[in-house]
């Protein structure tokens, strides 16, 4: 049983993050394709994404020696 709500909780958490992924952040409140953010938002969502990348981009496990 635990593994059924493990499994919908991590559907649920990955459909979340397309709320804001670079496809997901064109889209507004009311599910419209348009561009909503204006130019500071835009950068600081950039700093904020290559950020992350540059910190989970080596990350490895005890398990792998590759980065995941």
């Amino acid at each position: 049983r635990y593994l059924n709500y493990g499994a919908a909780g991590s559907l649920i958490g990955h459909a979340l993050i397309h709320s804001f992924d670079f496809k997901g952040k064109q889209y507004n409140a009311d599910g419209t394709l348009n561009k909503w953010w204006d130019a500071e938002t835009e950068r600081n969502y950039a700093k904020k994404t290559e950020c992350f990348m540059n910190k989970f981009k080596n990350y490895t496990t005890d398990e792998q020696s590759i980065p995941v």
